[in-house]
C-alpha cells in the first residue's frame, strides 16, 4: 500500500467513470453499446469471475470497486484473511433490488418470486460476496447512512482495531439507485488509524477525495 499518511489506495466510481488513486481507468464514450455501465467496467479491467453476473447492481458496485482497488495493495487475494475487516455504508441499502424483487410479486395474476433476486435484498449480502471474492474471514458490517459519515467510519474502525486480530480494514461507500452506482472504497492498516495519522485520514483525505462536506462542521 503507498507509504506516506495521506494518500492511501483508493477506488471511486461516480458518473459513470471509474478512478483509482487519481487515474482514470474507465469512462465509456457516449457510442458505446448498451450494456450497463457495470458489465462494460468488467469487461474492460480484464476481471475473470462470473458470478459477477448473478449479482444484483449494488453487490456489482462494491465488487467492481473493491476488486480494482485492492489490485494496487499488497493484500493478498488468494488466502484466508481473519485479519482483514470490512465496513462500508450505504444510502439506499438494497432497495434498487427490494424494488425489482415487488415487480415479481405485485401481480396476483403473474405471481412468481424469484429466488435468484430475492437472495440480495439485503446490504450484507453484498458485503459477503467481496468477502467470498477475497477470502476476508474478519469483521464485516454495512452501516445506513444518509451520507458517507467519517466520523461514524473512523471510530467504529479505530475499535476494531483495538482488539488486537484486525491488521487492515478496507472500508468506504457503495450505493446504487437510478441506475447510477457509486463507490469510494478506501483501505487502512491499524498503524494509520491508531498512529499519528489519527482522525486526520478521514477528516482531510476521505472527504477531499470523495468530495464531501465534513459531518463535524
Amino acid at each position: 500500500m503507498a507509504k506516506d499518511n495521506i494518500t492511501p489506495e483508493y477506488c471511486l466510481i461516480r458518473n459513470n467513470t471509474i478512478i483509482v488513486n487519481g487515474e482514470t481507468l474507465f469512462s465509456p464514450g457516449l457510442n458505446d453499446n448498451d450494456e450497463p455501465f457495470m458489465v462494460k467496467a468488467y469487461r474492460a479491467m480484464n476481471i475473470s469471475y462470473p458470478k459477477f453476473f448473478k449479482m444484483d447492481n449494488l453487490s456489482k458496485t462494491g465488487f467492481l470497486a473493491a476488486e480494482l482497488l485492492l489490485r494496487k495493495s499488497e493484500i493478498d487475494t488468494q488466502v484466508p484473511k481473519p485479519d482483514v475487516a470490512v465496513v462500508l455504508m450505504t444510502r439506499n441499502a438494497s432497495l434498487d433490488t427490494d424494488l425489482n424483487f415487488q415487480s415479481t410479486i405485485s401481480d396476483p395474476e403473474a405471481y412468481f418470486p424469484s429466488p435468484s433476486i430475492f437472495v440480495y435484498t439485503l446490504p450484507n449480502i453484498m458485503l459477503g460476496e467481496i468477502c467470498i471474492r477475497f477470502r476476508i474471514t474478519g469483521e464485516g458490517i454495512v452501516f445506513v447512512e444518509k451520507d458517507i459519515n467519517n466520523e461514524v467510519l473512523y471510530g467504529y474502525i479505530k475499535t476494531l482495531f483495538s482488539d488486537g486480530t484486525t491488521t487492515s480494514c478496507i472500508f468506504g461507500w457503495v450505493d446504487y439507485c437510478d441506475g447510477k452506482p457509486e463507490a469510494f472504497i478506501s483501505v487502512v492498516t491499524r498503524e494509520r488509524v491508531t498512529g499519528s495519522l489519527s482522525e486526520q485520514f478521514f477528516d482531510t483525505f476521505l472527504v477531499k477525495t470523495f468530495g464531501l462536506s465534513n459531518p463535524k462542521q
